[in-house]
């Protein structure tokens, strides 16, 4: 998924947050990112919907004109049901602008980010736990 951030430099520090749709990954658990200035450009994920559990997600702030000089942080970490991940500060906010990010014509970012168990075991086992929860709940 994509998330588009609109009018980036007029986004107040540190008090406005900006909030991707809901992704879902490849077992149906749904995610967003969260996007905010500090001195940096700094993005978090919440798990939505699914199971506790570890998590590999990959987050990628795309460059305007250079796919090669995207930003990427592929990393695994461990999620709880809304509650957010750790905190990445990808880039300082004034080499947006100088390293071709924000474009001169627009004040627009694009974070692409996708989110999975990291082996197939884990997946089988997220999707178990998450079929068995579902069916409790239904039961009740």
């Amino acid at each position: 998924m994509v998330f588009v951030i609109k009018d980036y430099q007029a986004i107040e520090p540190i008090e406005e947050c900006r909030t991707s749709d809901v992704l879902c990954d490849v077992i149906g658990f749904g995610w967003r990112l969260h996007a905010w200035k500090s001195d940096h450009l700094s993005v978090t994920l919440m798990m939505t919907e699914g199971v506790t559990g570890r998590y590999e997600y990959c987050i990628e702030l795309l460059h305007e004109d250079d796919p090669t000089k995207s930003i990427r942080l592929t990393q695994i970490d461990h999620f709880e049901h809304h509650q957010t991940g750790p905190v990445h500060d990808l880039i300082e906010n004034e080499r947006l602008v100088e390293e071709g990010f924000i474009g001169d014509a627009n004040d627009t970012l694009q974070i692409k980010f996708s989110v999975r168990p990291p082996t197939i075991v884990m997946k089988s086992h997220y999707q178990q736990e998450y079929s068995d929860r579902t069916r409790k709940d239904n039961i009740k």
